[in-house]
């Protein structure tokens, strides 16, 4: 393996790329950035295991371990720390000044988080139904008003991660929706004062005969729903070099 400062490298404007990464290589390395997000909080030997297994998105064998060593090389990088109350402080503040102008919009109140706060960024991960307890609404009997409550849902509406029992629950205005599973709670454990807001991408449809045979015997509808959010959070960014 090279060492770091021997790798070549092309340069756009401030972006980097290897030059071993193509135009071509761009589908299954985003799979790849994509499935270590998804086991961040996971056990080392889960990760590792996963990491055996073939690629969902077919990659040439030698780049592939390539760009999985830089990555496991950047995660293991220790990040600042993050100031959670500076964060809620930018948050309430852009949030306030875009609903007195009456320009609601979330993607410019990120925007202007991420201007008032430089020390942030922001990101955006999936919680999809790996990520959750699949059957918890299919637990609760049809007259339950987390079923309402899921009815009345669309895409785009916002909703909330917040700490619920041993658990975490995804929330509307009026109540729990869901609930994530235990390695995701593990996961979003010490994200959840860093989430500036959660989107519900969509709602699926769920059946008691989709359930595993040995967990059947729990469910107490027929039928239920399921969202799936997108979660955007704050991560600390590198203090720049000092020049001179």
């Amino acid at each position: 393996m090279l060492p770091a400062d021997c790798i070549q490298v092309r340069m756009a404007g401030s972006v980097a790329t290897p030059v071993w990464l193509g135009v071509e290589d761009y589908a299954w390395l985003r799979a790849l950035i994509a499935d270590f997000a998804r086991l961040d909080g996971r056990r080392y030997r889960e990760v590792v295991s996963f990491l055996r297994e073939p690629p969902r998105t077919p990659a040439p064998p030698g780049k592939r371990r390539m760009a999985i060593w830089t990555i496991q090389d950047l995660c293991e990088r220790e990040r600042s720390p993050l100031d959670a109350g500076l964060l809620r402080d930018a948050v309430a503040v852009e949030a306030q000044r875009a609903r007195d102008a009456g320009r609601f919009d979330r993607s410019r109140v990120l925007a202007a988080i991420e201007e008032t706060a430089p020390a942030f960024a922001i990101c955006s991960e999936r919680i999809g139904l790996i990520d959750l307890f699949i059957d918890w609404a299919g637990r609760l009997p049809p007259s339950d008003p987390v079923h309402r409550r899921l009815a009345a849902r669309k895409a785009g509406d916002e909703v909330r991660l917040r700490k619920r029992g041993y658990g975490i629950a995804i929330e509307a205005r009026d109540g729990p929706i869901a609930m994530l599973s235990r390695p995701a709670c593990t996961r979003w454990q010490s994200r959840l004062d860093r989430v500036v807001s959660v989107t519900l991408v969509e709602v699926i449809g769920r059946q008691a005969a989709q359930s595993a045979p040995q967990w059947r015997s729990g469910l107490r509808c027929d039928r239920w729903a399921v969202p799936v959010v997108d979660v955007h959070f704050a991560v600390s960014t590198p203090e720049p070099p000092v020049s001179g």
